[in-house]
């Protein structure tokens, strides 16, 4: 296998990087999402439980204090005022609990401590507080200060301010603990962002350096070769493309590219030998070029008085024409007017047209409908070898003011009336070959005002810049607007031929003929 096979398509190494790219996005989307989430639940953690229990904790704590505090204010003075404290504290105290138990009812290391602070408290507030409270309100205060600073009320007391301070010390130390996690895996998130961010450019370059070698130095390439032929005509060096199947398909373009006009300049060269001999052997034989020309140009017979025809030749350039029309008189009156393209060009092609118009002319003269007479023609074709040619013969009958016609493969002659109608002489059999006929005639009306306009290829096969062909449809175009501007049947068919090689930019590639016919007017005047 040749080694430009074995190498990826260029799709297929798109495909392959973002392949590879979809990759790495995903796994890094993931590794992100997966670590955004774990900060967002430590964040929520330590916002919404470590945070509250240790503000409840500390609560508990200055709680603590003012029961302590009032209840021994309340034993001395008897005052309820100074109980306040005490009041507010225990209250305090026990929301704090509560809130406690609520936002860490299953921590394994915080739950046991806020059972025994909540026992502590309930057995000082039994024990002590209690019957302090009520010893005072008594007014056995004495009573109430034995009962207050006594040692097991002293130990109640020390138990229940230790217990607290554990259940603070651990909340503290837990939400520490998830304060430094939290930063921990901030950290981490941060380094798994510049790693992925260090992978996405080691990728990008990677991808970079790849398209370089595989896409852009083969493209570089490729554009340095074409630019060496375009720029420096070195035609002859064959472009070599490498790369992607991709590239070297467009190589392979190129390179058909290169051979085709290589073909196309040798062509031209050898075209323009071909014509610069033709032109030598021209003028060597102008004499009789001239009277070939002369005779295919010319029409047999004169014109009847009710009858006008003009046409013209305008032969390829460097070569001699192979195209010729004719007028021939008819017996009865009528007139027969023939246009004839022979195939090709040169001395032989227009000695072969000089002969098909004299016996044309002579099958005619004797009275030969326009199918005979193209049969007649078509027997003196004896073989293959024979060029072949398209014909239109059109009988004009100016007594009968109708046409006949047989046309052998011909462009249709158009029948353009006085009323605006258009007929076209449509093609009545094959072309003139050595393989024959038949050929069939048709007929239709031709009134005094109405024009006959035969024309061969080389008019209606011209090309504009734009490419596009004048076309049957654009030689009327051309002749209305001819019409505008001349009225006697010569100066239209010259305007007209004006305005085609105006517009064509390969006027001299073909010949051109066109001839017109008008039948007068035969009233009196």
């Amino acid at each position: 296998m040749a080694r430009s096979s074995k190498k990826l398509s260029l799709r297929a190494l798109l495909a392959s990087l973002g392949a590879v790219g979809l990759i790495l996005v995903l796994v890094a989307g993931a590794v992100t999402y997966f670590s955004v989430e774990r900060v967002s639940r430590e964040t929520e953690e330590v916002a919404q439980v470590y945070e509250p229990a240790a503000t409840a904790s500390n609560t508990l704590t200055l709680a603590t204090s003012d029961m302590e505090r009032g209840i021994s204010l309340y034993s001395l003075s008897g005052d309820e005022e100074l109980l306040l404290p005490y009041v507010s504290g225990e209250r305090q105290s026990e929301i704090a609990i509560e809130k406690m138990r609520q936002l860490l009812p299953t921590d394994p290391l915080v739950s046991p401590l806020i059972a025994a602070v909540s026992a502590s408290r309930a057995a000082w507030l039994t024990d002590v507080a209690e019957p302090v409270i009520a010893e005072t309100r008594d007014a056995n205060q004495r009573k109430a200060r034995q009962i207050l600073t006594s040692e097991a009320s002293l130990a109640n007391y020390e138990q229940f301010v230790t217990d607290g301070k554990r259940v603070n010390n651990q909340i503290e130390a837990e939400l520490i603990a998830a304060f430094d996690e939290l930063s921990s895996l901030t950290s981490r998130l941060a380094l798994l962002q510049g790693i992925g961010i260090m992978v996405l450019l080691v990728a990008v370059l990677m991808a970079w350096l790849l398209l370089h070698r595989r896409v852009l130095e083969p493209l570089d390439e490729l554009r340095m070769q074409m630019r060496a032929v375009a720029r420096d005509r070195e035609l002859q060096t064959r472009i070599t493309p490498s790369g992607p199947g991709e590239i070297q398909a467009v190589g392979r373009d190129a390179e058909q590219m290169r051979r085709q006009l290589v073909d196309e300049i040798e062509n031209a060269v050898r075209a323009d030998e071909e014509a610069r001999r033709a032109t030598e052997s021209l003028d060597r034989n102008a004499p009789v070029v001239a009277a070939i020309m002369h005779e295919l140009g010319s029409r047999t017979d004169a014109l009847p008085e009710k009858v006008e025809v003009y046409g013209e030749i305008h032969a390829a350039e460097t070569v001699l024409a192979g195209d010729f029309w004719d007028c021939v008189s008819m017996p009865g009156g009528r007139t027969a007017v023939v246009i004839v393209d022979v195939a090709g060009h040169g001395d032989v092609i227009g000695v072969a047209a000089t002969r098909m118009k004299h016996l044309l002319a002579v099958a005619l003269a004797s009275g030969r409908s326009p199918a005979s007479a193209l049969e007649i023609a078509a027997r003196r074709l004896s073989d293959e070898n024979e060029p072949t040619a398209t014909a239109a013969i059109i009988a004009v009958d100016p007594g009968t003011q109708t046409v006949e016609w047989a046309n052998a493969g011909h462009h249709p002659p158009f029948l353009l009336q006085s009323t605006g109608a258009v007929t076209r002489l449509e093609r009545t059999g094959p072309l003139l070959s050595w393989m024959g006929g038949p050929w069939g005639v048709k007929s239709t009306d031709l009134h005094a005002g109405d024009r006959l306009i035969l024309f061969s290829d080389g008019l209606v096969e011209s090309h504009d810049q734009a490419g596009e062909e004048l076309g049957s449809d654009g030689l009327l175009r051309l002749w209305r607007q001819a019409e505008s501007s001349y009225s006697t049947l010569p100066a239209l068919v010259r305007g007209l031929l004006t305005l085609g090689r105006e517009r064509a930019v390969d006027w001299a590639r073909d010949d051109v003929t066109l001839v017109a016919l008008s039948l007068q007017d035969s009233s009196p005047e």
